[in-house]
């Protein structure tokens, strides 16, 4: 324990020095905009655009074989972005997509991402074909969007067109699909990325480099968009009720028995303030829920399913605490697993420099288990630019047990796309005399040409979070992998990328015993 908090330490002895950033300003308008993707109204042509995009690739750095222009304004309702995409064959511009969610990246496309609290680690990710087709995502603490965070559906309009000599896009974000402080004179973050994909050629502004390797998720090397003034997000409410109707009859010689049946339960949504969002579920139905895929276990270790309900999806990533998919304090599948939810709630969002997640949900006594209450609550600081410090608890109480779990991690990143992070947790359960731990530490050096992660992951045998996920207890893991990725060659003789590796790890028992051991 003493060791974990010295090298916790070690996150935060760094100073990052600031650096200056390429700004953009919107212009407010009181002109009625019609998004129909022609950018015809006159305030368009009286506003420089920003041209300034830089090849990511397949050059880094250099300019790009197309030019883009992008203009912003804003009005009470909506946030509007014009851009004009000019191509040297437009014949070739490639717009297949039509429906929402689909596999725009076979496209040409465009990225809007949009960090409204300016903390430099989380975004809105909202992407384009020509044709107006959508997608979008969530961008948590700098990282590639999960499945889940795809599965955000904001609410916005689009409309693009091709042209003889391109294409044109254009998009207007309603502020109440966005959360934002409540401040009179707003400063966000904006990344912006053009993806031509006959050449596989992508172009952002602001420039962010391949050393970078997290791309337009990169929220800590954002442009400033400034000039948003006397914004006010208004009110955000969202109700999804449900309810099912029938009836049964048992027909037998002696009598015929009829029996009405009848369900229902609603979902509540509702934005408390700018910044935080209040979730309640009364009778809550999954029966529309897509089911697991079959899997077959082969080993001694815990099969993983993913979480699929869209109470838990929304913004499931604030809750998560540990190593993904093997030991993680908090994971929502634990709950209504073999009973019914009657009801519970969540709260979401941010304040300050702190994010925040905190739930609790009861289940029925049902199929021989006493009625359950399970309790979380999760919080993140930014202490420092791109170093975040947090904890997390949670509680899991019934009238035959109680199992508590508390933990604490942080993490700190530098050099582009290098980090140090760490984390520990406790369990205090009635079942067991002492609390069990486990813990991890990790060291990640990258730059677009080398990289090394070396860590820890420690487990004891009775670290069982009743509201968690433990894949292997009773371990030791330490591993190391490095491996060098070099691009070779240039202009039409460019190898994208070559990759060589080298991974050892080594598990042992917590009694010294070697029980796996990988070179790769």
């Amino acid at each position: 324990m003493n060791k974990f908090i010295y090298y916790l330490s070690i996150l935060f002895a760094t100073t990052l020095v600031a650096q200056e950033r390429p700004e953009v300003k919107a212009i407010r308008t009181n002109l009625t905009i019609k998004v129909d993707g022609l950018l015809d109204e006159k305030i368009w042509e009286n506003i420089e655009p920003i041209t300034q995009f830089i090849q990511r690739l397949p050059q880094d750095g250099a300019q790009p074989t197309e030019k883009s222009e992008m203009r912003i304004i804003y009005d009470e309702n909506y946030l509007y972005f014009g851009f004009t995409f000019f191509d040297s064959d437009p014949e070739k511009v490639r717009a297949t997509i039509l429906n929402r969610g689909g596999w725009i990246h076979r496209d040409d496309k465009l990225e809007i991402a949009l960090d409204t609290y300016l903390d430099r680690r989380n975004a809105y990710l909202f992407e384009m074909n020509p044709l107006g087709t959508q997608d979008d995502a969530l961008i948590s603490d700098e990282s590639r969007p999960s499945l889940d965070e795809w599965a955000w559906d904001g609410v916005y309009i689009s409309q693009g067109r091709v042209t003889d000599f391109g294409w044109v896009l254009e998009v207007a974000i309603p502020w109440n699909t966005l959360r934002f402080p409540s401040k009179d004179d707003l400063t966000m973050g904006l990344a912006v990325k053009r993806y031509i994909n006959r050449k596989n050629e992508s172009a952002i502004w602001p420039h962010i480099g391949l050393e970078y390797s997290s791309d337009v998720y990169q929220v800590s090397q954002y442009a400033n968009l400034t000039g948003l003034k006397n914004i006010k997000r208004g009110n955000d409410i969202k109700i999804k009720p449900f309810g099912i109707i029938g009836s049964q009859k048992q027909i037998s010689e002696d009598e015929t028995i009829s029996d009405n049946l009848g369900n229902g339960g609603v979902d509540l949504y509702y934005g408390l303030k700018s910044n935080l969002t209040l979730n309640l579920t009364y009778n809550t139905d999954f029966a529309q829920v897509e089911s697991d895929n079959a899997q077959i276990n082969l080993t001694r270790f815990s099969l993983f399913y993913p979480e699929k309900r869209e109470f838990f999806l929304t913004r499931s990533k604030l809750f998560g605490f540990g190593n993904s998919r093997q030991t993680e304090i908090f994971f929502s599948r634990r709950i209504g697993l073999n009973q019914n939810v009657l009801g519970g709630s969540r709260i979401y969002g941010q304040i300050g420099k702190t994010s925040i997640g905190a739930l609790n949900i009861h289940t029925q006594a049902e199929n021989g288990l006493p009625a359950t209450a399970y309790s979380a609550l999760r919080l993140r600081s930014d202490i420092r630019d791109r170093t975040t410090i947090g904890a997390i608890v949670t509680d899991v109480s019934n009238k035959e047990t109680q199992n508590s779990v508390f933990g604490f991690d942080g993490q700190m990143r530098f050099w582009g796309n290098s980090s140090v992070s760490a984390w520990y947790g406790q369990v205090q359960d009635d079942q067991f005399e002492k609390p069990s731990e486990a813990s991890m530490i990790k060291v990640d050096l990258k730059n677009d040409r080398y990289f090394f992660t070396a860590g820890q992951h420690r487990v004891d045998k009775d670290f069982h979070p009743a509201l968690g996920f433990v894949q292997r207890n009773d371990m030791v893991g330490t591993g190391a992998m490095m491996g060098f990725t070099p691009r070779v060659g240039d202009g039409e003789e460019l190898i994208r990328q070559m990759r060589y590796t080298l991974y050892v790890r080594d598990v042992k028992n917590l009694e010294g015993l070697s029980e796996t051991s990988i070179i790769n």
